[in-house]
């Protein structure tokens, strides 16, 4: 049975004995542990900031996305006015010129 994202054991003779943290052992917690995430894509956060033409910071907009590639095309979007730095945490990923100039 699967309840909110958790892989519950439907054993008759699965018990609460091994969750205890006193009896809990590695090799007994396999019927609770939860699966790999197969085919599944990770995501991750970035950010594009919009820059005017004298440098300064316009405003920020959360992208999330799939990898650098996909995060590149939608910051490209937005370089309608102002030119655009894109981020992934503390990683400087690209940087686009204003479509304008």
């Amino acid at each position: 049975m699967i309840e909110f994202g958790r892989v519950l054991n439907t054993k008759p003779e699965h018990n609460d004995a091994h969750h205890r943290a006193s009896l809990a052992v590695i090799g007994d917690r396999e019927c609770c542990m939860l699966p790999p995430n197969q085919g599944a894509l990770a995501m991750s956060n970035y950010k594009a900031y919009l820059i005017s033409r004298d440098g300064h910071h316009i405003r920020a907009v959360d992208l999330e996305c799939v990898d650098d590639d996909s995060a590149k095309r939608l910051a490209e979007q937005l370089t309608d006015f102002s030119n655009v730095e894109l981020w992934e945490h503390a990683r400087k990923v690209a940087k686009f010129g204003s479509k304008s100039d």
